[in-house]
């Protein structure tokens, strides 16, 4: 043995001690990773709109930062639109909300054209944001009323938007 060197059994096991160690790092850090909460849109189509007023019934979504959309076959969305939108959810104390909208003062999205519509978001006119958390609650029915004033929109359709979060693991 030599002054200054470590015997070779233990420089074997020192070797073998930091691959487990390296190793463990990279498993820990990959679980980190896949555990983190990755926020995710999601679009559901609620029904089509085939008269001057009609009412859908929900069951509301877990997720926050909800938007109802109006979709429209491309190129575009009519913006001769105009009318009124109640939302109604059953939790205690919900008195539910209810607002004005013209095609004119909606806010343009393109958010649909994955399904090849345009939009536009019946809740951000140019008055403000109507938010609509409250009232939709996870688990918790809601009523979704929407009356057109004048001719309704063709081949339109009635979507939710929202933001989910989601991990990784457990999805």
């Amino acid at each position: 043995m030599h002054v200054g060197r470590l015997p070779r059994s233990l420089m074997s096991s020192m070797t073998k001690a930091i691959y487990v160690l390296a190793l463990a790092v990279i498993v820990l850090f990959f679980v980190f990773i896949a555990s983190r909460r990755v926020p995710v849109a999601i679009r559901t189509n609620i029904g089509g709109i085939t008269a001057s007023n009609q009412t859908w019934q929900i069951m509301a979504p877990k997720g926050h930062h909800f938007n109802l959309l109006i979709g429209f076959p491309t190129p575009g969305p009519d913006s001769a639109i105009a009318g009124q939108v109640a939302v109604r959810g059953t939790s205690a104390g919900s008195e539910g909300v209810t607002w004005a909208f013209d095609g004119a003062s909606c806010q343009e999205a393109n958010w649909l054209r994955v399904h090849g519509l345009s939009a536009l978001l019946l809740n951000w006119t140019n008055g403000g944001v109507v938010r609509l958390d409250s009232q939709i609650q996870h688990g918790a029915p809601v009523s979704v009323s929407i009356t057109f004033k004048g001719a309704i929109p063709t081949n339109a359709s009635l979507w939710l938007s929202y933001i989910k979060v989601r991990s990784l693991i457990n999805r």
